[in-house]
């Protein structure tokens, strides 16, 4: 088969090209180290194991590719590479102990071999890491990029597959940070312009604008990092764009507490100013957020942020006022029906008052008459009886009763005698008369005391499902607004329509975000008519895909 016109392997011969240094397995380079076996490519270069031969101790040797060995430019950014980490002496930086110069060979250097697997490869495994374990992880990150920032290296191609997980003094996730191939040792005036490096997705805008760079492009790159960990894809992604484990949940960057979503935002600024100024800065953001998080109020915080908070407190207040007014009424009822000689009806007692200096016709007695205890008296109405006596007047306006009305029974906390001396004249010592039968007439005669509603402490319905349709179509409508922003942009003398896609993230209250590619001026005015844009409150909350036409 004629490799050139192989449609299967584009590039074949070139790509065949990274292959040819396996002749160097089990041979010796320059005297001293060992070619055990191949271990991978990166971008620059093909790594081997190796043996040093006096010190009997493996390294990881990393050779410059084969297609650059007649490219002088990109020999002298490979060693740049090795000098760049050797000069930062740090626990979560590979280290760099030697190197071959291309006079004497192929260009290599050599690094510390370690064993264990990228970040990349974990998040494959195991899908979107517990904020502990992801804070732990940038942590580390961030120190390994303090170190090298305070020696005026800049690595610009900080992403999950350049941080390898080891096993270090029982941590399986200590990190180490690898390959500065990018990395760019500042110069004392910083004036100089760096061609577009790195990742996609973890690219500073800045650096696609092809302006003045500094450090904060690795605080952008660590921000997107952290916001990967914690939801196994990047900002501009959506969830069907990356594939997770079965087990992993799907998550939204509503679902990250708030002291997560601040401290990702800032780490992300478009504009660099807005960032944090400096790796130290973003370590002490990452210490306070883990100490919010960890707080008994840190979770709350989470889950409170897409409840209303006033209309429960509300229903409270007035089913209590109704039940209160309910109590009111009844108390006033039975009052007037013993005023007028309806003395069927429950005695009332304050049961707050003394025990002592309860009546005695709240407690049984042997005629059979019930007495029923409330369980909250009402406040005393102004010049009516006071709580330690309760209804004292019905026996004032018993001596009125029309001679139509049959008198007060000894159901009333006036009728009943609570001594001898108050047996009424002429009735016989021994003799107890029968308990009349009383009719409770204050269904009929009394009008009913409002009850509260059961519709009143009936929890709220059920909101409707996200309906991502619906909520595209009311962004649609902002087309106007949309025109706007193109006209304050640098795409404003372009008669062409441009597209920009983007992810609408929408919570559970119908506040959004929006995630566009980075590097357009145009993108926080976009990012500001999303957020001014009240969707439908929804169950759960969701995102759809936008094309911001301009």
């Amino acid at each position: 088969m004629d490799e050139a016109g192989d449609s299967t392997f584009p590039n074949w011969p070139e790509l065949r090209r990274l292959f040819t240094y396996d002749e160097l397995v089990g041979k010796v380079l320059q005297g001293r180290y060992e070619v055990v076996r191949r271990l991978g490519a990166g971008g620059m270069g093909v790594v081997f194991l190796a043996r040093h031969v006096h010190l009997d101790k493996l390294f990881a040797l990393k050779i410059i590719s084969a297609r650059y060995l007649d490219e002088p430019e990109i020999g002298r950014r490979f060693l740049l590479e090795a000098q760049a980490a050797s000069k930062i002496d740090h626990p979560n930086v590979v280290g760099i102990t030697d190197f071959g110069p291309p006079e004497a060979g192929p260009t290599f250097f050599v690094m510390e071999y370690l064993e264990g697997e990228d970040l990349a490869r974990t998040l494959a495994r195991e899908g979107p890491l517990a904020w502990p374990r992801a804070l732990h992880v940038v942590t580390q990150i961030a120190r390994a990029l303090a170190a090298a920032h305070q020696r005026g290296v800049v690595h610009r191609d900080i992403k999950p597959q350049n941080c390898l997980r080891v096993e270090r003094d029982g941590d399986p996730d200590f990190i180490k940070v690898l390959d500065f191939g990018l990395a760019k040792i500042l110069s004392g005036t910083a004036k100089t312009t760096w061609t577009v490096g790195g990742s996609p997705g973890y690219i500073a805008p800045e650096i696609y604008r092809g302006g003045r760079t500094d450090h904060r492009v690795d605080i952008f790159a660590l921000g997107v990092v952290l916001h990967t960990l914690l939801l196994g894809r990047l900002p501009a992604q959506a969830p069907s764009d990356v594939e997770l484990p079965p087990h992993a949940p799907v998550l939204h960057g509503a679902d990250l507490p708030e002291p997560l979503r601040a401290l990702i935002d800032r780490a992300t600024a478009e504009d660099p100013e807005r960032r944090y100024p400096s790796a130290d800065a973003l370590i002490a953001a990452l210490a306070d957020a883990r100490a919010a998080l960890a707080s008994p109020s840190g979770h709350v915080v989470k889950d409170m942020s897409a409840r209303p908070r006033e209309r429960p407190a509300r229903r409270g207040l007035l089913l209590a006022a109704s039940l209160g007014g309910a109590l009111a009424v009844a108390a006033v009822a039975v009052s007037m029906r013993e005023a007028s000689g309806d003395a069927a009806g429950p005695t009332l007692v304050d049961v707050t008052a003394d025990p002592s200096a309860t009546p005695a016709a709240a407690k049984p007695n042997d005629t059979g008459a019930a007495t029923t205890v409330a369980t909250a008296s009402p406040l005393p109405a102004a010049n009516g009886p006071t709580p330690a006596e309760p209804l004292a007047s019905a026996s004032g306006a018993a001596a009125e009763t029309p001679p139509n009305l049959p008198s007060p029974g000894p159901a009333s906390a006036s009728a009943v005698p609570s001594s001898p001396d108050a047996r009424p004249a002429g009735a016989p010592e021994s003799a107890t008369p029968p308990a009349p039968v009383l009719e409770d007439m204050s269904e009929r005669t009394l009008p009913k005391a409002p009850v509260a509603s059961a519709s009143s402490a009936r929890p709220p319905k059920p909101l409707a499902p996200f309906d991502p349709a619906a909520a595209r179509a009311r962004l649609e409508r902002r087309a106007v607004d949309v025109r706007a922003c193109k006209a304050d942009s640098s795409f404003r003398t372009m008669t062409a329509t441009v597209r920009l896609a983007g992810t609408v993230t929408v919570s559970p209250r119908g506040q959004a975000t929006v995630a566009l590619p980075p590097g357009y001026d145009v993108s926080p005015c976009l990012e500001r008519l999303v957020a001014g844009t009240r969707f439908r409150p929804s169950l759960d909350g969701g995102e759809f895909a936008f094309t911001f036409l301009l």
